[in-house]
């Protein structure tokens, strides 16, 4: 062999060739393997063993991608992990930098959702052309949700003491478990059938991966994307993350912003109405002041002064259109006065308060939800009556069902 004829390559040099072709040829590799000796320094840095029954191989997780992890790192636990290989230069000695790790049963999980959000990503389901704005002012919207839930009492308060007037509809819906995600579609396709809501609200508490996987499920995805009302998903808590939320024409951190989103409140509503009628009444007064000037102009003009006829018609012709913008700007804003005032007898009236003031009452069972059937309560059961001043329980000795139920 003819030294001067080969390349020689120094350490480095071959180090450096051997990293570029592992990082190349091995990234974004997924592995399962059972965990060993993991050790975590100050740094947040976590260095670990993943090893099977022939072979281990040699893993550090940063600190920022540590930050993410659900569970702890025990000896012996079965993992799934993502991440690269690559060459640690100094050493001559490959290891597996780990961006996400779970146990072997979220991984799955994790895998499916992943799979499945490349693929409805390639179909474009997620694209912004695709988002519809949500309404500014509805009158009422939908909800798709469980009605035992602690999400639904959120939303109806929000949404009570924000727009009292709008109205909402609940689509009850299993939303954990076996057929829920069949459950939420048919209640997102129902309310689109039903074709009166403005907006829709899907979603649930908090959870864990599995509980909240019925919102990763392929079948809901396409529900959200081929409804013609407009969704804002609120799965969850502002950490939890599902494919509804990418597929939504609108996603809210917690349901109670939902609601936030999906209201405004009554008090913005009187103040745009005053900033309209203020800009109204602007916009007459400077083209009054505007031709008022331009009277002057005229005035100034020597030509103008002999002419005294020409000139009375023209002082005639202002005065007249004067009075008639000011007779609008008053008509204009009496009209949009009266249109406050409406507004707020309207909102009044829709006050929950102001009926039972009339003498009815609200009837709520033990879990606190509405009593407005026979059906929901049997003898013995606890009720509670609300009235417009003070709260009574009661227990149900005699059930009678109406004629027409």
């Amino acid at each position: 062999m003819n030294l001067q004829e080969s390349t020689i390559l120094t350490v480095t040099q071959l180090n450096n060739q051997a990293k570029y072709f592992l990082e190349e040829k091995f990234a974004h590799v997924w592995i399962e393997g059972e965990l060993s000796s993991p050790k975590k320094y100050p740094s947040g840095h976590i260095y670990f063993t993943l090893k099977d029954d022939n072979s281990e191989l040699s893993c550090v997780m940063f600190a920022q991608q540590s930050k993410k992890l659900s569970f702890d790192l025990l000896t012996g636990t079965k993992v799934i992990a993502n991440g690269d290989i690559s060459l640690y230069l100094a050493r001559g000695q490959y290891q597996f930098i780990v961006k996400n790790m779970y146990p072997s049963g979220q991984g799955e999980l994790w895998l499916a959702y992943e799979k499945l959000k490349q693929k409805l990503f390639d179909e474009g389901l997620f694209d912004e052309v695709h988002k519809k704005p949500i309404p500014k002012y509805p009158k009422e919207i939908g909800i798709v949700t469980s009605s035992s839930g602690a999400v639904l009492r959120d939303i109806i308060n929000v949404v009570n003491r924000r727009s009292p007037q709008v109205r909402i509809l609940l689509r009850s819906a299993q939303v954990q478990g076996e057929n829920s995600a069949q459950d939420i579609s048919n209640g997102i396709n129902e309310l689109n059938e039903h074709g009166r809501v403005d907006a829709i609200i899907v979603g649930r508490g908090g959870g864990s991966w599995e509980d909240l996987w019925s919102f990763n499920e392929e079948i809901v995805a396409r529900a959200i994307y081929e409804s013609e009302i407009p969704v804002i998903s609120a799965v969850g808590h502002e950490t939890d993350f599902t494919i509804t939320d990418l597929v939504a024409d609108l996603r809210a951190p917690t349901p109670s912003v939902a609601a936030e989103l999906a209201v405004p409140i009554k008090n913005e509503l009187i103040q745009t109405i005053d900033y309209f009628s203020s800009r109204l009444f602007d916009s007459v007064k400077k083209s009054i002041e505007n031709r008022n000037d331009l009277v002057n102009q005229y005035l100034s003009r020597y030509g103008l002064h002999k002419p005294n006829i020409l000139l009375n018609r023209l002082s005639e012709n202002i005065n007249i259109k004067d009075h008639q913008i000011r007779q609008l700007i008053s008509t204009k804003l009496n009209q949009s006065y009266e249109k406050v005032n409406s507004f707020e007898k309207n909102l009044e009236n829709l006050n929950p308060m102001k009926i039972l003031e009339r003498g009815y009452s609200v009837v709520f069972d033990e879990n606190c939800s509405l009593v407005n059937s026979t059906k929901s309560v049997s003898l013995g059961d606890t009720i509670n009556v609300k009235f417009a001043r003070g709260l009574i329980s009661a227990n149900v000795q005699n059930i009678e069902d109406s004629e027409n139920e």
